[in-house]
């Protein structure tokens, strides 16, 4: 996903046009209301999401579709797909054997480790992983 954001706000609704003029099946405009939803880029006027079998390059020069040579790694999709989860393997001490945390946020891992830790990091967002099968205190 990649935020835009307009120095000129007489443009804005102009970029947004020109974005979703361009877009057809290749990604999706998100605009303030989803972004909220989703936490993300709260100054943006807007973001664009690629759909699955695109991803978002950074050449600012040349064609607006180009062909990759072979499947690379991207991140930065939304969670309703699926497809795009990643695993998550913990261990140490702490980790009771065999316990299946289920779908793990992203900012979950630095609360735990801060947990784990003992470094008093209140302003973190996510919430502490129970790795030992029960409640971290």
């Amino acid at each position: 996903m990649a935020p835009i954001y307009v120095r000129d706000s007489s443009l804005t609704s102009k970029v947004i046009d020109v974005l979703k003029d361009h877009a057809q099946d290749r990604y999706e405009v998100l605009m303030p209301a989803d972004l909220e939803t989703l936490g993300s880029f709260p100054a943006a006027v807007c973001a664009i999401d690629a759909n699955p079998g695109y991803s978002l390059g950074q050449n600012l020069h040349g064609d607006l579709i180009t062909t990759i040579p072979k499947t690379r790694g991207e991140h930065g999709y939304q969670p309703k797909y699926k497809e795009m989860d990643a695993g998550l393997l913990v261990l140490g001490p702490e980790v009771k054997p065999g316990l299946n945390l289920g779908t793990v946020q992203l900012l979950d891992i630095p609360a735990t480790v801060s947990n784990l830790m003992s470094l008093p990091l209140d302003h973190l967002d996510g919430q502490v992983l129970p790795l030992s099968g029960l409640n971290l205190p």
